[in-house]
């Protein structure tokens, strides 16, 4: 098998996340969420973390089955690059009601002062306003125009369970 070649560049943190089963209607708050929670991951940021241009990820999925693989790509990715992002939007208070509730649809509890938290806690990627109060809802709008480079390497699990795995690494050029 011929091996990827590295992505060149910069490397500025590295992760890797145990996640529960995501199906194909997943929304990127409970992936956020969990990557957030770092219940069973980690992250490991180097000496020069801050990039406020452009970025490459790299990431190593690892799953208990590929069908609608491409379903999950994209809730996966914003919630990845939203985890990096330091919010500095106007509306928090909103935004954190609303995580809230969507993650308690989800079944998932969570307390206000930890979401305000989680949403300021990085800011490898810079500021931005990723999420907004829309209607009744979310909008998860990481800065991911600023992506210019993206490896995705996906496997299946050789023992199965209901779990997902991630593993990956931010670069700047």
């Amino acid at each position: 098998m011929n091996r990827l070649p590295e992505i060149k560049g910069t490397k500025i943190c590295s992760f890797c996340f145990q996640l529960p089963k995501l199906e194909t209607d997943t929304k990127p708050v409970v992936i956020w969420y969990y990557l957030k929670k770092k219940k069973n991951g980690t992250i490991e940021i180097f000496k020069d973390t801050s990039c406020d241009g452009e970025f490459y990820i790299d990431l190593q999925i690892t799953l208990q089955n590929q069908k609608n693989i491409t379903a999950l790509m994209k809730p996966l990715l914003d919630a990845v690059i939203c985890d990096f992002h330091k919010y500095n939007g106007s509306q928090i208070d909103c935004v954190s009601e609303r995580i809230i509730e969507q993650l308690c649809k989800n079944n998932i509890s969570a307390l206000r002062q930890e979401i305000k938290h989680f949403l300021t806690e990085h800011n490898i990627l810079g500021e931005a306003d990723f999420v907004v109060c829309r209607d009744t809802g979310l909008q998860w709008s990481p800065e991911d125009h600023r992506l210019v480079k993206c490896r995705i390497i996906s496997s299946l699990q050789k023992e199965r369970t209901k779990d997902l795995f991630i593993e990956g690494s931010l670069f700047k050029p």
